[in-house]
């Protein structure tokens, strides 16, 4: 396993250990949906689906923003799993309906 993949899983390990006692904050966001990043670009879209839904959660909890462009990525994922109609879902919530 490279050291990416090591990192990524115990964070994610971690994560659903101590569940939402993590502080919800902006950084834990920020941290999740950097994490989904690093994940997509490796092809771990298990990995990648499961930052970026719990980094738009945390945004969504905090009325932010910000956290929207999670929609598109999660769309991106679905894509790259071949499920067109559930990735089209995410792209039309995050505003992208003339794709």
């Amino acid at each position: 396993m490279n050291k990416e993949r090591i990192i990524l899983l115990t964070a994610l390990f971690l994560f659903s250990l101590f569940g939402t006692a993590f502080a919800q904050s902006e950084d834990e966001a920020l941290r999740l949906h950097k994490q989904g990043l690093v994940a997509y670009e490796g092809g771990y879209w298990g990995d990648a689906l499961f930052c970026f839904e719990k980094s738009l959660e945390i945004y969504r909890s905090l009325n932010r923003l910000e956290g929207y462009i999670n929609l598109i990525n999660i769309g991106m994922v679905y894509n790259s799993l071949g499920q067109y109609q559930e990735s089209l879902k995410y792209y039309e919530e995050a505003g992208l309906n003339g794709l």
